[in-house]
């Protein structure tokens, strides 16, 4: 992995030709931490098993020295789980968009607390019909965008992208980080490039191959668009949110996606760093499952024990 910028953030949104190489061998080695990665695996292991996950990929990223310490796989077959092969380049990007939609807002001028209506959770708008998943609860109603980002209002972020950047744009985004097929991104490109939404936009990239560790900073995010972000994200467990399952002693910053990859298979992703004030890890975890239920708390069986040892282990 020699260059990944931002992957589809900063090419969709800025217009930057940022390119996204997964080049070389699985990370094995290096700057890998074996201790660290026998954990995630054993904890991957256990969330495949208890909540009936189909395979399971991990990145681990350390945003102070810009190394992946553990990036792994691992897959059931039958009533057992054996290592997986790592994607690469085969994860959606319903991460982005509440960071779209929090880009788009102060890009137009708007802020977390203006008001967007997501009336009864289906919305007919721009000749596509967005669902909120609890619209069979009857949706939830005039609520502000925070509220909406904290829940992960599929209407509201979509309104909030519309408004920001244009009806036209916004069909465009949405559909690119809304389509049932895997994109050209993985967990170790998204814990890398939201490590640097974290970090005022300096970007710690490693290369897999020599262990080096460049550093860019992306102009594309303005200061303003960074605390934005940052604030829209921030996991307050005051708040309603769908990661109410996150251990708020960590201080998250985090975003989640549950997203349809084909009939009745889900994708279930999680990126989070923290502490917020001064990252330490980003943790990307995506995961794929037949049948329902699904949803994000299925990923806290990896996520709040993993955070818990990095603290321990440090």
């Amino acid at each position: 992995m020699r260059r990944f910028l931002c992957t589809l953030i900063c090419v969709a949104i800025w217009g930057a030709q940022a390119k996204a190489e997964a080049k070389g061998p699985v990370p094995q080695g290096g700057n890998i931490d074996n201790a660290l990665s026998e954990e995630c695996r054993t904890l991957l292991q256990e969330a495949i098993m208890e909540h009936g996950l189909d395979s399971v990929e991990i990145a681990v990223f350390e945003n102070q020295t810009g190394h992946i310490r553990a990036w792994l796989a691992v897959k059931r077959e039958g009533n057992t789980c054996t290592k997986g092969e790592l994607w690469k380049e085969r994860c959606s990007q319903a991460l982005m968009r509440p960071i779209v939609a929090i880009r788009a807002l102060e890009k137009g001028g708007l802020s977390l607390t203006d008001s967007v209506d997501t009336g009864t959770g289906v919305d007919s708008i721009d000749g596509m019909c967005i669902y909120d998943h609890n619209w069979r609860r009857g949706g939830y109603g005039k609520i502000t965008y925070q509220e909406g980002i904290d829940q992960m209002s599929n209407i509201a972020m979509y309104r909030a992208i519309r408004q920001g950047m244009g009806v036209e744009a916004a069909k465009h985004l949405w559909n690119m980080m809304g389509r049932t097929v895997p994109a050209e991104t993985n967990p170790g490109m998204i814990a890398v490039m939201f490590g640097a939404l974290a970090t005022d936009g300096v970007a710690k990239i490693p290369d897999m191959e020599t262990g080096e560790v460049t550093t860019e900073r992306n102009d594309a995010f303005s200061p303003s668009a960074l605390a934005m972000i940052k604030q829209g994200l921030t996991y307050d467990m005051k708040r309603p949110n769908v990661m109410r399952w996150l251990d708020p002693d960590m201080h998250w910053m985090a975003t989640t996606a549950t997203t349809p990859m084909g009939e009745k298979c889900y994708e279930i992703a999680f990126c989070g760093c923290f502490p917020v004030e001064s990252p330490e890890y980003t943790l990307c975890v995506v995961a794929n499952k037949k049948g329902l239920p699904v949803g994000s708390k299925q990923l806290g069986h990896i996520v709040n024990p993993l955070a818990k040892y990095l603290t321990q282990k440090d």
